[in-house]
């Protein structure tokens, strides 16, 4: 009789060992950001100095989709990613960082899709606004020797306008907030053209 209930002990014991294993794991799926990288784009280990600074200490997380660092002139390139917040997210914070201590980056036609309804959330994702404090925010890095940043007309990718940037050695972050429901998936897109030659660094950011 003793032995039988130490072996049913043992066996509640495994019971209750494997649902807490169960909540810890759902927990960590449920709090943990989704990110999948399009196979096609070429990217590299974001410096750490660009991801967690005085520009983004205010955010608990950050996702890094994207990174390039010393790389050749290249014209548009079109970049494309799919992004799952959290469940628990509502709004979450899309982040470009910009240097260029020769020549300067160009960004147009970004996109923050909905896979679920369709619908892209992006205010002014093609900077036709010609207005940049309508929908972004932008913030420089402290330790940063100039920055040159507008939305031009000359060369854009589609349309009439595209946004510019030229910050010598620190780092210029462009952002948006965007309202979302944790748990979808976002479909991230953009085109980035390289003007100019090392030392140039880019990150993607996304926060909460």
């Amino acid at each position: 009789m003793a032995e039988k209930e130490v072996k049913h002990q043992i066996a509640l014991s495994t019971i209750i060992v494997i649902i807490i294993l169960i909540l810890i794991l759902t927990g960590v799926t449920i709090a943990i950001p989704v990110l999948f990288r399009d196979s096609t784009n070429s990217t590299v280990s974001a410096p750490p100095e660009y991801v967690k600074n005085e520009c983004t200490q205010s955010m608990s997380t950050i996702a890094v989709l994207s990174s390039i660092v010393n790389e050749e002139p290249f014209p548009y390139r079109y970049y494309n990613y799919i992004y799952r917040p959290g469940v628990i997210l509502k709004t979450v914070s899309l982040i470009f960082g910009f240097r260029h201590d020769t020549k300067s980056w160009s960004l147009d036609k970004i996109t923050f899709v909905d896979t679920t309804t369709g619908i892209d959330l992006m205010q002014d994702g093609d900077f036709e606004s010609n207005y940049l404090n309508q929908s972004y925010s932008q913030c420089i890095l402290s330790n940063t020797r100039n920055s040159i940043s507008d939305i031009l007309f000359d060369l854009p990718y589609s349309n009439d306008f595209y946004y510019n940037d030229q910050t010598n050695v620190g780092m210029t972050y462009l952002s948006q907030v965007l309202s979302v429901v944790g748990g979808r998936y976002y479909n991230i897109s953009f085109y980035l053209e390289n003007r100019g030659y090392q030392n140039n660094s880019f990150v993607l950011l996304v926060g909460a």
